[in-house]
């Protein structure tokens, strides 16, 4: 599985497609103009800058991955540059698109959890370095009746899976450990919303990936199932992973 290739997204960007809400668009640009990488801000320009600054006719652009800001932030594929220096990005990239139309897609409903990228052909919802001093305290009851308290990361997360072309019937969506709980609701033949609870103890945590496995058959678009080998539906899968790393 590979994702919808830049060329692609730029061409969209370029041609005025916008695939965000007027809310995120200004959300995005509130976060370029004030970025130290918008070349904008950059007082002391090398000559790679100069030269973009000319071939983009002194639009603002990023110094990082060199797109236009204007063009960029309209596309929901697309994330804050900074991610790819291992900063912490300024905004997330809110939806996967692959290259193939039997593929399913990704929809990220709560982008500021974190940032979603495909890895090695998963989806993967990267919630980069979290602090521990910014986690929810949980108080424990004890034998003892002294309160036990730890520190937990406690998120809830939406999603929509998503098959623009070809009818989906998912059959299963199941977590790897029992802090993640997966919850999934039919909202039409091609999307169904995906609700996940992660509740983490950090304790001793230094990195975490939490794997959410969707099966499903798909079919063809007259309704009927694709068939495998033997002659039955066709199960496929795709995999959802949840992970981060906890800064003490």
């Amino acid at each position: 599985m590979e994702k919808k290739n830049k060329i692609s997204v730029i061409k969209d960007a370029l041609i005025g497609s916008v695939n965000v809400s007027e809310e995120v668009l200004q959300e995005r640009l509130d976060a370029c103009n004030g970025c130290e990488y918008n070349s904008a801000n950059v007082k002391v320009k090398n000559l790679k800058t100069k030269v973009k600054d000319s071939l983009y006719l002194g639009k603002p652009h990023c110094t990082i991955c060199s797109c236009i800001i204007d063009a960029k932030v309209t596309q929901a594929e697309e994330y804050c540059a900074k991610y790819d220096k291992g900063e912490v990005p300024l905004w997330n990239a809110l939806q996967i698109t692959t290259n193939k139309t039997v593929d399913l897609n990704i929809v990220n409903l709560t982008p500021k959890a974190g940032n979603l990228v495909l890895d090695e052909g998963n989806y993967v919802l990267d919630f980069g370095t979290i602090n521990v001093d910014t986690l929810e305290e949980v108080v424990l009851p004890t034998m003892t009746g002294k309160p036990f308290i730890k520190k937990m990361l406690n998120v809830d997360l939406q999603f929509l899976v998503v098959n623009e072309v070809y009818p989906i019937q998912i059959n299963a969506v199941e977590a790897t450990c029992g802090c993640t709980t997966p919850e999934w609701e039919k909202k039409d033949n091609t999307t169904y919303k995906l609700d996940v609870g992660l509740i983490l103890d950090v304790a001793g945590v230094d990195r975490f990936r939490k794997n959410i496995n969707i099966r499903y058959y798909q079919k063809n678009i007259n309704g009927s199932f694709i068939l495998g080998t033997n002659n039955k539906p066709l199960m496929k899968a795709v995999q959802l992973a949840l992970r981060g790393n906890i800064k003490r």
